[in-house]
């Protein structure tokens, strides 16, 4: 997906530009609680804890290995 919010003046959130794209999930090491909760506002789950390549996070997803993100899980202060 390209990022057209890279730079300033750019359009659309993260969270807007991946729902557009259809995905309803997203996998990652680590999110804010404000990101989350944009994500959430585009009805896309979070899940934290992804390591590894892609494919790895994929399957510990489907594995149950990955914790749905909630205010508690969630990296503070820049830490993910």
């Amino acid at each position: 997906i390209r990022n057209t919010s890279e730079h300033m003046g750019g359009t659309g959130l993260p969270p807007e530009l991946i729902s557009a794209k259809g995905a309803h999930v997203m996998l990652t090491g680590g999110l804010g609680p404000k990101a989350v909760k944009m994500f959430e506002g585009y009805g896309i789950e979070v899940f934290v804890g992804a390591t590894g390549t892609v494919r790895d996070a994929i399957s510990d997803w489907k594995e149950g290995y990955l914790e749905e993100a909630t205010d508690k899980n969630a990296c503070r202060e820049h830490r993910h």
